[in-house]
């Protein structure tokens, strides 16, 4: 997502692509990783990235603000807000996800 955010978007595909996590030794770190990387590549679409089963905080912040970066690489503000605001909202401050959607939000101002 960073290379993507940067304009940088053949770097960006070629390592999605790349498809590490389908490799048999891949150990993901979260749920939400694989998640994003999906919604990423486009194997589905945003409406499936958070699901009912997903009720840890730090998870749903994670996700959220992996949803929110979605968003604003397609030029979607708005979505990228309520996504970004999803994850402030969602109690999980210790993940990193929450704390740049924080920042995040700051710059949609």
């Amino acid at each position: 997502m960073s290379l993507s955010r940067a304009g940088r978007n053949a770097e960006a595909k070629a390592m999605l692509d790349r498809m590490l996590d389908r490799r048999p030794d891949f150990k993901p770190v979260t749920n939400a990783y694989t998640q994003r990387l999906k919604l990423y590549r486009g194997e589905i679409g945003p409406e499936a990235v958070i699901t009912a089963t997903d009720t840890d905080e730090v998870q749903v912040a994670t996700l959220a603000y992996g949803l929110g970066n979605w968003y604003l690489v397609r030029g979607d503000k708005a979505q990228a807000r309520k996504a970004f605001e999803r994850s402030v909202q969602s109690g999980g401050w210790p993940g990193f996800g929450f704390i740049v959607s924080e920042a995040e939000l700051r710059r949609l101002r």
